[in-house]
């Protein structure tokens, strides 16, 4: 057979399965031979499989196919908790200190030796490196802060695998299970995993009890090499650990949390064989390190990066002379007396020289020669000598990445010449990435940072509080990305000497430029080397009060701008300007078209544009974007100074967002000015008034969205043209006019609590262009009608979508009987509407209806579809065409959903079925036998959802049997007990669960583990969880700002409007 019928065959052992395939396609791609993968193929493995779904087999031959090293390797991650997520340290630190982490290039550090096996077994499927947008995580508290290491998880199955081929050697113990246990005599490591309930806490601890009894009947304790508890847990628990492990003397590796000292093993003191130990507890600053933590002279890992307690350490740390990486905040690392011992020690994140101290000085730093990775020297004003900076041997510490040099800015007084020699004699490695200098009172810089200058590998730099009389020549520094300089006081200018002996390659990988608090900088004068800054990122320039000028104010005025300058910083993103108010009024931009931030800040204005929107604030004075094509949205706050003028300056402007604001615009908004092009207009806590609005309209011809959210001085809302002076004379009339208004296609308008539709006006059924309106939380929307003609049909009866949402007077259906061409209908806790004045002829056109109340008021829902079921029967007895085709339903009532004749005609066009908020009076708690039957002629139902269906205790039988349904949502249905895979359908992909039950949690653990190509989501709610509602239409009602991103996303796409 070739390689391609060879493949076929391994495809079929599979199962189907996306995670077999990636981890087998990985392994027969390391070797493209038939003899390889007909070994993969004939594999005695594959004999093992128990199920169609079973991949086990497949997994365990990848395993097979690893080297020795990652076999040991990936199975001590069997000790991890399920789903945990672990950094790269932890994992390296946790194989050094059990000796498989062996280095075996010397020109290797270990870290990167454990970082090159961490990669090997991602690159081979076993370790998924963590993305915090994908991942849902069960230990928030102690073991997912945040740090700055790579972080990986495993897949369930890949943890399943790891504890079956350790299980002879390695076990975890469930604190919370009631699952007995096998303990085997050869277990050497142990890890036990605590996220107990409240309300199941002394369950958890009998069961507990009784396990440890088990395992000290079957394991010698004293044989223990590795001991990690994962959780907090309770005084109950740490007396049952203590007394279990009271013998153990042998452990290499400790891990647990500490609420006390009694949380501690009895004999942690004699622990002396200990490699590695981890210790974390909550913030409390009573809870002191023990203090024999100096007795465990092996010691090579001590990682204290989750302790919150006491900061003091005890005084003999020295002791430990064989620790080579201690994790810790940086008021740990400072503490350290003596730390010279330490000659190990692979980073000291900060230390304190400390004249009154010893053990403190910076002699200490000499024999440290592993140090690496960042390193920040402080209170160097206690250094009094050359001899004493010298002897730090900084020039020796090649593995140092970054270094921060700091003398306290407080000081009583500087001494130039003694402050000199001590920084000349701080150079660093060449190797140097990271530097920082504060406050040095020398008068110049150190000569290793002149002409020539040594650190060549320099990649960020950071000047601030020094006083020297010249700067550093940062075009020779080739690596140089960022550059900050911060409270130089004697920097009138930037250039000229900054760029002496400038080349075409000077400044080609800069990013970022940062000045902050220059008191005298006056001038960035870059002559003719603008354009050695097209690769700048980014400019940031704050609270320089003298300052004038940049590059661009001058260059590139408008009369007269050359060719060349029209491609100076063309890559400039971002751009702030924070009190510096010799700026403003600003001159034009940068020519760029790639700038996506750009803040001017004053202590009385503030003009922000990024992401493509606008927004300015207070008394701003005159300024100008130079490339408008970015120009799309503008934002209005209070005091917008900005004139129509100015907005017809910003084209093409498509959205226009006003908060805050009244007569700003109105009063501009004259006979003669050209008409501006906005599509989507946002008026958002205004004051403005119906009239003022209407004004504003004739302006916009162009608006196909109008969004009005909290207009209380917008009161009524008309369609036709006034023809009486007391129409004209109302200040709280919105005139929507066709003529006028020709594109306006989407109104959705909320919280507005005075807004009436006028009854003598006919509402605004006159306003043909409207396609879609939604109306929100309106609570005198529906006055008391007249009983007359006409005024019951307040909107036009070519609209296409309704969105009614809590219209506390909305009291009858009559209103909405003229909407025969309606397509999307939504009723969302209007509580006092009844099915007065219905037509179901409003429902032919339906493709989608919304209509449920979450309280437990009553709901016109049922009524709705026995109207609907009526009509059906009604056309099919009469031989009629029958239109009414829902895609999507979402109702509070299933009984009135689960109906023969409904669920038969709905059968190839319902594709959503929501059932939603069927509680209090009219909750069911099982399904009858009709309503199963009922429900299996719903064939199209690709998704169904129940929530907050709290009567219901099982799903229906035939659901198992919807060949369509792809997604089932379980959403707060407190009572629904089980939910096993004989319940769901084949065709499921994905299953999504709010609950807070752990019953519910372990049965879609077993789900997981039987159906593994199941997404499953699962959500931990509390059991009163907020109102949310469902279903919106056209606006998001999130507090996010998400208030336009359907329209944006189209826009953006295509150009047009949705």
């Amino acid at each position: 057979m070739d390689l391609l019928n060879i493949g076929k065959e391994i495809i079929r052992k599979l199962k189907c399965s996306p995670l077999a395939a990636k981890t087998v396609g990985r392994l027969l791609r390391k070797d493209l031979t038939q003899e390889h993968w007909r070994r993969v193929l004939y594999n005695e493995e594959w004999g093992y499989q128990t199920g169609d779904n079973d991949i086990m087999p497949a997994l365990k031959i990848s395993f097979d196919y690893l080297p020795f090293h990652l076999k040991k390797c990936f199975s001590y991650c069997a000790l991890f908790p399920e789903d945990h997520l672990f950094g790269s340290h932890q994992l390296i630190h946790l194989w050094l200190a059990l000796g498989i982490l062996h280095n075996r290039d010397k020109n290797m550090r270990i870290q990167e030796m454990g970082l090159y096996y961490i990669n090997e077994l991602v690159n081979n499927g076993f370790f998924q490196k963590y993305n915090e947008t994908e991942t849902q995580l069960d230990y928030p508290l102690l073991f997912q802060k945040e740090t700055t290491y790579p972080c990986y998880v495993m897949h369930d199955l890949f943890h399943e695998l790891a504890r079956n081929i350790s299980s002879y050697e390695c076990i975890s113990v469930d604190y919370s299970s009631s699952r007995p246990m096998y303990f085997p005599q050869s277990i050497r490591h142990l890890s036990i995993v605590t996220r107990q309930e409240k309300d199941t806490e002394a369950e958890c601890n009998d069961n507990f009890k009784e396990q440890m009894y088990k395992l000290k009947e079957r394991i010698d304790i004293g044989n223990l090499r590795t001991l990690m508890l994962f959780g907090e847990y309770n005084t109950t628990f740490a007396t049952i650990f203590q007394e279990t492990f009271k013998e153990i003397n042998g452990l290499r590796v400790l891990s647990l949390y500490a609420a006390s000292q009694d949380f501690l093993p009895h004999n942690f003191s004699k622990l002396i064989h200990l490699r590695y130990l981890r210790i974390q507890s909550h913030s409390d600053d009573s809870i002191l390190l023990p203090n024999t933590l100096s007795r465990f002279c092996h010691l090579k890992v001590l990682d204290l990066e989750q302790w919150e307690g006491n900061s003091s350490l005890p005084t003999d740390m020295s002791r430990l002379r064989n620790l080579c990486f201690f994790h810790a905040g940086k008021e740990l690392h400072f503490n350290i007396p003596n730390v010279g011992k330490l000659m190990f020690l692979q980073e000291l994140k900060k230390f304190h020289v400390k004249k009154e101290s010893t053990g403190f000085g910076l002699q200490e730093l000499a024999g440290l020669k592993e140090l690496g990775g960042s390193l920040t020297l402080q209170n160097l004003e206690n250094v009094k000598t050359k001899r004493e900076a010298d002897e730090a041997k900084l020039m020796l510490k090649k593995n140092i990445t970054e270094l921060k040099l700091i003398w306290d800015s407080n000081r009583p007084q500087k001494e130039p010449a003694i402050e000199a020699d001590i920084l000349e004699s701080l150079q660093p490695h060449p190797n140097i990435k990271h530097l920082c200098i504060k406050n040095n009172g020398s008068r110049d810089c150190p000569t290793w940072l002149r002409s020539n200058i040594c650190i060549q590998m320099l990649q960020s730099l950071h000047l601030q509080g020094i006083s020297w009389t010249r700067l550093p020549p940062f075009g020779q520094i080739p690596h140089l990305k960022k550059l900050k300089l911060e409270n130089i006081a004697c920097m009138d200018q930037f250039g000229e000497a900054e760029f002496s002996h400038l080349s075409n390659q000077s400044f080609r990988n800069l990013k970022v430029i940062v000045f902050h608090s220059m008191p005298e900088f006056k001038k960035w004068s870059s002559g003719d080397y603008c354009n050695l800054f097209n690769g700048l990122e980014a400019l940031e320039i704050s609270k320089c009060p003298k300052l004038n000028e940049l590059p661009f104010t001058t260059s590139l005025d408008s009369t007269t701008q050359d060719s060349q300058s029209m491609f100076w910083f063309q890559n400039l993103h971002k751009l702030v300007i924070d009190d510096c108010p010799q700026l403003l009024p600003l001159a034009p931009l940068p020519h760029t078209a790639a700038l996506e931030h750009v803040q001017f800040r004053t202590d009385d204005s503030d003009v922000l544009y990024t992401n493509g929107g606008l927004t300015v604030s207070g008394e701003t004075r005159s300024w100008e974007v130079r490339s408008s094509a970015q120009q799309q949205k503008v934002h209005y706050h209070e005091y917008c100074p900005m004139s129509v003028k100015d907005l017809q300056k910003l084209i093409p402007l498509k959205i226009l967002r006003v908060v805050h604001c009244g007569k700003v615009l109105i009063k501009e908004m004259v006979v003669g000015f050209t008409s501006i092009s906005v599509e989507c207009l946002d008026l958002t806590k205004c004051c403005i008034s119906g009239k003022e609005l209407s004004v504003m309209l004739n302006y916009l011809p162009n608006v196909s969205h109008l969004f009005i959210d909290q207009c209380p001085n917008i009161t009524r809302m008309s369609s036709k043209q006034s023809e009486d002076d007391k129409a004209e004379d109302d200040e709280g009339l919105l005139q929507l006019l066709p003529k006028l208004s020709k594109l306006l296609s989407n109104i959705s308008i909320e919280y507005c609590e005075n807004l009436t539709l006028c009854a003598h006006h006919g509402g605004i059924q006159e306003f043909v262009p409207l396609q879609s309106l939604t109306m929100s939380v309106c609570e005198v929307l529906f006055p008391c009608w007249p009983i007359d003609g006409d005024i019951f049909n307040p909107f036009p009866s070519t609209l296409k979508q309704l969105y009614l949402r809590q219209i506390s007077s909305m009291e009858s259906m009559a209103p909405l009987s003229s909407l025969t061409s309606l397509t999307h209908l939504e009723i969302v806790d209007c509580e006092n509407v009844k099915m007065d004045g219905f037509d179901p002829l409003i429902l032919q056109n339906l493709k989608k209806l919304v209509v449920y109340n979450r309280d437990d008021q009553y709901s016109i829902a049922a009524n709705i579809m026995s109207r609907a079921t009526n009509m059906i029967l009604e056309k099919t007895r009469l031989m009629l065409t029958n239109t009414f085709k829902l895609e999507e339903l979402v109702v509070d009532s299933i009984s009135a959903v689960l109906l023969a004749p409904l669920c038969i005609h709905l059968s190839d066009s319902l594709h959503m079925l929501s059932l939603s908020y069927d509680h209090g009076r009219r909750q069911i708690e099982s399904f009858t036998q009709e309503q199963e039957q009922a429900f299996l002629k719903l064939t199209s139902l690709r998704q169904l959802h129940f929530v907050s269906c709290k009567g219901i205790h099982s799903l229906p039988v035939g659901l198992q049997c919807l060949p369509s349904l792809e997604m089932l949502k379980l959403q707060h249905c407190t009572r629904l007990q089980e939910l096993t895979i004989e319940n769901l359908p084949s065709s499921l992909q994905q299953l999504v669960v709010y609950d807070y039950r752990r019953t519910m949690k372990e049965q879609l653990k077993r789900l997981r583990e039987k159906f593994p190509e199941l997404v499953i989501e699962y959500r931990e709610t509390p059991p009163t969880p907020k109102f949310q509602l469902i279903q919106f239409g056209t606006r998001a009602m999130a507090a996010n700002g998400g208030w336009i991103q359907g329209y944006l996303a189209k826009w953006r796409s295509d150009g047009t409007a949705a």
